[in-house]
């Protein structure tokens, strides 16, 4: 039950009982009448959502999320490495094999099949070397992991709302992901003789206060909306207020260090091959 505004004006959740049909409004009406004698209760609207339409909300919900992640995945891996070709590929294929499993499979939950295809595009970023794409999407899991663990902490419904809060979070993440990104981009031209750790460390101190001022901002809205906004916008404020502080710290100390490990790890394993690359021939003809 939820509160609107004044204490006399309520929202009420019920599960239908069989054979309740269409008057199920008209049966809690009786028994609140019932209970509260001496005063009126006043039915103003009744919304019937059944099992099947609430499943397809939640299946819809959920690959839109999936969808927003691959697009992000195409979106970084073209801007910052210029591979758009393998990312569309990788985004194709991965897009092919969930609709034809959600066809050939109906019954199929959405849940585990958003997983196995998210661990999947995970594992051929790797292989396919999208460092800038896998660090960001890496950083929008965390974001989106701990604001539905807050959620579940707090036992918050998850509902439209929230799935709308989520992709709030993710674009959110991203902007402040896509700007670090920008500058290590425009700092590795100007300093191209300095180690890639450093040139990350000054593009995050340099970007920092502009993301604490646009947080700070976004989040004085947030705290109004979680406080003032009443029990209709109370869950989603608080989605939003997890989300994004979660996305701030995210940023700058989960998606830049991946990015530095990762371009270590290349920067060992390419040293290591190096020296076979150019191992001289044996025997070569030195005749003049």
């Amino acid at each position: 039950m939820q509160h609107f505004g004044d204490q006399h004006e309520v929202l009420i959740r019920t599960v239908q009982p069989p054979g309740a049909g269409q008057h199920i409004g008209q049966q809690v009406q009786k028994v609140l009448q019932d209970r509260l004698t001496g005063q009126t209760v006043e039915l103003r609207r009744v919304e019937i959502v059944g099992a099947q339409v609430s499943a397809d909300l939640r299946r819809q919900a959920l690959f839109a999320l999936f969808y927003a992640i691959l697009g992000t995945v195409v979106y970084l891996s073209g801007r910052f490495e210029a591979k758009w070709g393998v990312a569309l590929g990788l985004a194709a294929t991965l897009f092919v094999i969930t609709y034809g499993i959600t066809q050939w499979l109906p019954g199929i939950s959405p849940t585990v099949l958003i997983v196995v295809a998210l661990v999947v595009s995970t594992v051929f970023g790797l292989v396919l070397d999208l460092r800038y794409a896998l660090a960001a999407i890496i950083a929008i899991y965390h974001d989106v992991l701990v604001t539905v663990g807050f959620l579940s902490l707090f036992d918050k419904e998850f509902d439209l709302q929230i799935v709308a809060a989520l992709l709030t979070i993710i674009g959110y993440s991203l902007n402040d992901t896509i700007v670090i990104f920008d500058r290590i981009r425009e700092n590795m031209r100007g300093q191209r003789r300095e180690a890639f750790a450093k040139v990350v460390n000054d593009s995050v101190n340099q970007t920092l206060s502009r993301t604490l001022l646009t947080t700070g901002h976004t989040l004085l809205v947030v705290v109004a909306l979680f406080l003032l906004g009443g029990e209709v916008l109370h869950d989603f404020a608080f989605a939003l207020l997890v989300g994004m502080i979660s996305g701030t710290y995210s940023t700058v100390y989960i998606a830049g260090p991946i990015l530095v490990s990762w371009h270590v790890l290349a920067s060992r394993l390419q040293a290591r091959t190096l020296p076979f690359r150019a191992k001289p021939r044996i025997g070569a003809d030195t005749r003049g």
